[in-house]
């Protein structure tokens, strides 16, 4: 072979393996593009880790568009090897190199080795796509059986550069090379000329590189052919929902600004150690512990769940029959009961409850039903661990918002649900939940509506003993170990500023997304669908009315929603949930943001609410808040209530407050706070001496009026010799998604950050204008008041339906220094010919 080209990258270190390891269930249809995500380690040919915990992504692309769709699961902790990446130049092509990009596709206990060979490779350059042959293995205990069969393209997206973590060595003799990650104009023009010399035409979507840090070139992805505008805002969507998400890291700073970078080098060493990325299997397995009869294997028993719970924020889900690493305990029935009968002995040292979510090979009522068509005899299944809270406080707290248009049940689905009785199919179970007369006479909801629904340590509903009859917050809060907070939202577009406003302030961990069957997702459900993407919340689709809807416009609706869910705006993967199986799998992995549960009910019959129960029972915590950081409450509504006071709730974004502390309160008109004292605290309407980050709560505050605070407000922490700082103009980062024509300066919209609700006009744009789909740096200036902000927070501004989206890069605007100082330039120009034009005929005029 010949030697690579001058121009080329200087090769790396051989690398002898590469392992991805999955650290979730990924749910795969291998038919069309789809993404599988894990930790990248790589290693030598003398087992050095050169490449250690990176985030890494690779792409699969279906071939054949005629073979039947197929849903895969890859299991937890899966390997993912890939075949060291080969640079061939053959004699006769002197101005072109060959590379071939390979892996390991795990689905279930099929494990798929992709093998190349030079009559299949594509030559195409620095990153393009590969046709090649799997080889397909099954290990068993007796035999390894092989099996071969047309393999499909994977194209790596790579998230860290080979070249920052390898060491720089000389090159080698050998034909074969391994090459560093390509640059980015090197894979689109890869992507030109595989297109060039592909066997039949294709189409790729483009290869995204996504670093550690946040990108600042705009990232592409594939689109159907839709009208020109359109089309580009969807495609942009989705791209900076996640680029929005990344930038959340800049919402703090630093806690210690003077570390001593040598100390941080060796702590960072220090977690690469306890990674356990070695190959060699831990000191002593779960299976072990389980079996174990020492007294010392039940201590660490018993450690593993309280570490595991304490992850969790009160509850985790184990599996039972598989080790960290994937491995199967190959356990029996007799195994199986020993090992559960342990684990509820070590789950009551922790004062917790073990509930039997799954079970494969052991029977009951919990028997997975794609048990019995499975080859493998092991006993296993998924189970729950939830502890029992020492004090209201410590509830686990998951807070849903209800979004979908006018007259898709949300509010009776939220009834059914919470009281446990069916409706009568004339809005019986909807109006406990209803806040005004108008909104009861007519049936909808007008405004922002909160209801709760508690779970005890075994998954059971709180419910009341007498059926009908509805709980109190105060019951439900004392009798429960999890509380789903539903935030009941409207859904006529002559309410969506109060929606926004909900969807905003409410900080959702989850948004269920109600559509009904014999309507489809139209009218306002593809505006909230939009807002909940922008805000990056996972989402759930529940199909309501299933009961009144005939069969071809069910299936219609079916394909409405599962097409608008896999558009390059959402890039979804909808699981319809059937069973119980599906619902088990589905929730303990929804913290995926591809994965999109979908569930069709019936309100009146009942049909599928057991699903939505249990799914909701096992939904995992979702959002990232630090109880370490300084105390920050937003405000989301505020009360006068007798014989207390003026009493603000809201949600805390960071740190702890406390009964009796001295607290400041605003800004108001003009920029102030108020200092002020927080009389009581109240959660779910039960006194708590404390609220801490993440938890809804309601203050009690002393010597502040009613009418002196408002939506929007912020209460801080009273520090000495320190005001807190407001600000009327602000720089932010926004995506147009949908505009007739241009946006230019002094151009006002209404503007939704968090609480936050006002209207502001446009002051400076980095370029002369802005269209559908662009992205740039825009300068805001509220024109009512100032507000609190702060560097990271996600905004949303729209004029009638949502216009943009975006986030807050810097608190402040210098006009000294403007993001475009050209059109700075030019406008002061145009200034100064005005103030001559009027100064001359004063003058002719005297």
């Amino acid at each position: 072979m010949a030697d690579v080209d001058d121009g080329a990258s200087a090769p790396a270190e051989p690398l002898d393996l590469v392992r991805l390891c999955l650290d979730e269930v990924v749910f795969v249809k291998l038919r069309g593009d789809r993404e599988l995500k894990g930790k990248l380690h790589a290693y030598d040919s003398h087992c050095n880790l050169v490449l250690g915990d990176v985030e890494e992504t690779i792409y699969v692309v279906e071939e054949e568009e005629d073979e039947e769709e197929t849903v895969k699961t890859i299991h937890k902790k899966s390997e993912m090897l890939f075949v060291r990446v080969l640079i061939l130049k053959a004699e006769h092509r002197r101005e072109r190199s060959t590379q071939s990009w390979s892996g390991i596709l795990v689905s279930g206990d099929y494990r798929g080795i992709p093998t190349v060979g030079l009559q299949d490779m594509l030559k195409v350059k620095d990153g393009g796509a590969i046709l090649c042959n799997i080889l397909r293995y099954r290990s068993t205990q007796n035999s390894t059986r092989y099996q071969t069969f047309p393999g499909r393209v994977i194209l790596p997206r790579f998230m860290k550069s080979f070249d920052s973590h390898c060491p720089p060595s000389q090159p080698s003799t050998t034909e074969q090379r391994l090459e560093s990650a390509p640059s980015r104009s090197s894979i689109l023009e890869g992507r030109r000329r595989s297109k060039e010399y592909s066997r039949e035409p294709r189409q790729t979507s483009d290869i995204r590189r996504s670093d550690q840090q946040i990108p600042h070139w705009p990232m592409a992805s594939k689109a159907k052919q839709l009208p020109h505008e359109r089309r580009k805002g969807e495609a942009a969507l989705s791209e900076f929902a996640d680029y929005v998400e990344l930038q959340q890291k800049v919402r703090y700073p630093p806690a210690a600004p003077g570390a001593n970078p040598a100390i941080e080098e060796h702590s960072e060493l220090d977690i690469l150690d306890s990674l356990d990325l070695a190959d060699a299997s831990p000191a002593v397995r779960l299976r072990d512990l389980l079996l174990s009869h020492h007294d010392d294997a039940f201590v660490r028993l018993v450690n593993v769940l309280e570490s595991r719970i304490e992850e969790g924020h009160g509850e985790a889900v184990f599996d039972i029959g598989f080790e960290n690493n994937g491995d199967s305990m190959a356990l029996n029935k007799e195994e199986w009961d020993i090992g559960m009968k342990r684990f509820r002995e070590a789950a009551g040292k922790v004062r917790a409850d073990c509930q039997i979510l799954l079970t494969r090979n052991v029977g009951g009522e919990e028997e997975a039903e794609s048990a019995a068509n499975e080859k493998d005899k092991d006993c296993s299944g998924k189970v729950m661990v939830r502890q029992h809270p020492a004090t209201v406080e410590e509830v686990i707290e998951t807070r849903i918002a209800v979004v979908g248009n006018v007259d898709a049940g949300k509010s009776t689905m939220l009834g059914v649900l919470v009281k446990g009785g069916l409706d009568d199919g004339r809005g019986k179970a909807r109006v406990n939940l209803f806040r005004h007369k108008h909104e009861i006479e007519s049936g909808r909801t007008s405004s922002v509506g909160m209801e709760i629904m508690g779970f005890d340590t075994m998954g059971k509903v709180v419910t009341a003993e007498v059926p009908g009859r509805k709980l109190t917050w105060e019951e439900i809060g004392k009798r429960s170990a999890k509380v789903i907070t539903f935030t009941d939202l409207a859904g006529h577009e002559r309410y969506l500023r109060t929606t926004v406003f909900g969807l905003l302030s409410s900080s959702p961990n989850y948004c269920l997304l109600m559509v009904a069957a014999n309507n489809g997702l139209i009218g306002m459900s593809k505006e909230h669908l939009g807002i909940a993407l922008a805000l990056n919340v996972p989402v759930m689709v529940v199909i309501t009315k299933i009961d009144i809807c005939p069969p071809q416009i069910l299936e219609q609706t079916i394909q409405q929603i599962t097409k608008i869910l896999k558009s390059p705006a959402a890039r979804k993967i909808p699981m319809f949930i059937k069973n119980r199986e599906e619902c088990v799998n589905t929730a303990t992995q929804f913290v995926s943001h591809r994965i999109c549960p979908v569930f069709q009910v019936s309100n009146v019959t009942g049909e599928s609410l057991d699903l939505v129960r249990g799914f909701l029972n096992i939904l995992p915590h979702h959002g990232h808040y630090d109880a370490e950081a300084p105390f920050e409450f937003h405000v989301n509504d505020t009360f006068s209530v007798p014989f207390v006071g003026t009493v603000v709730s809201g949600i805390v974004k960071s740190g702890v407050v406390h009964s009796g502390d001295t607290v400041v309160i605003g800004p108001d008109s003009l920029g102030q706070f108020t200092t002020t004292s927080i009389r009581s605290i109240e959660r779910k309407r039960i006194p708590v001496p404390a609220a801490s980050a993440g938890q809804s709560a309601s203050f009690a505050l002393k010597r502040v009026r009613r009418k002196d605070v408002r939506k929007g407000m912020v209460v801080l922490p009273k520090v000495e010799q320190t005001v807190p700082k407001v600000y009327r103009e602000f720089v932010a980062e926004v995506l147009i998604l949908s505009h007739a024509t241009t946006i230019k300066t002094k151009y006002q919209a209404m503007l939704h950050v968090g609480p936050v609700s006002q209207t502001c006009a446009i002051i400076d744009i980095d370029r002369q204008y802005i269209r559908t789909g662009d992205r740039a740096l825009v300068a805001f200036r509220f024109v009512q008041r100032p507000e609190y902000l702060a560097p990271g927070d996600r905004l949303l501004f729209r004029e009638g339906r949502t216009k943009g989206l975006g986030i807050v890069k810097s608190v402040g605007y210098d006009c000294q220094s403007p993001l475009n100082p050209d059109a700075a330039k030019e406008r002061n120009g145009k200034r100064a010919e005005e103030a001559g034009g009027r100064t001359s005929g004063e003058g002719e005029q005297a």
